[in-house]
């Protein structure tokens, strides 16, 4: 047990780092601004603190937290965080150049996407406290835990999340650069739109192959 416990803490280790890797490289090549690229960043490392502390309290009150879901929770944080920073932020990106102000769009993009949000965090909430019924043991005492993640991932997402783009908005640090891919999604529209049976088979094959395994 004392060496599964070790191996473990040098497991999270190299996870968190190749996993905050991977996040700072997709925001870089989405933003191209150091400065929107560290806000879900910021967000993510505070959300994490929180969401550890709740965990170790819950530990406290008597349940059950398996050594693995501490494992999961950075990696679930970082993944979840990110996705519900993008989703924010490249609204409020949207409405930026529109012309609108920016607490006027960040106002609009939170009304509009905020529950694209709360739809996804409360899909995976839900599913990750159904596998407290599981009968083996190593999925019953994960799913809290990530629960928890994604619950308080979704909270800062709407609150602190805004908050900090608001702040840094109002100075100009967080302006949208030119979109370098926007003519490829309008051509793949306009062919998809063309051809749409060709694309459905197409997408049922590749679906079908990789559930095959």
């Amino acid at each position: 047990v004392g060496d599964m416990t070790a191996v473990g803490e040098r497991d999270v280790h190299v996870i968190e780092i190749a996993t905050a890797l991977m996040v700072l490289t997709i925001l870089l090549l989405v933003y191209r601004n150091p400065i929107t690229m560290a806000l879900p960043l910021v967000t993510i490392g505070i959300s994490l603190v929180v969401a550890q502390q709740i965990i170790a309290w819950l530990a406290e009150l008597g349940l059950s937290i398996s050594p693995q879901a501490i494992v999961l929770v950075g990696g679930m944080m970082l993944g979840a965080g990110t996705d519900y920073a993008v989703f924010l932020i490249s609204r409020y990106h949207e409405y930026l150049r529109t012309g609108a102000e920016s607490d006027v769009a960040l106002v609009s993009a939170l009304g509009s996407i905020g529950k694209v949000i709360a739809a996804s965090a409360g899909t995976v909430a839900i599913t990750f406290l159904g596998m407290t019924f599981a009968k083996l043991g190593v999925f019953s005492t994960i799913g809290p835990a990530l629960a928890v993640t994604i619950i308080v991932g979704f909270l800062a997402s709407i609150t602190l999340l805004p908050a900090i783009v608001a702040l840094a908005g109002r100075r100009g640090l967080v302006k949208p650069r030119r979109e370098l891919t926007s003519r490829v999604w309008r051509r793949s529209g306009v062919r998809i739109v063309l051809h749409p049976v060709r694309h459905l088979v197409a997408s049922l094959i590749v679906l079908a192959i990789l559930a095959s395994c």
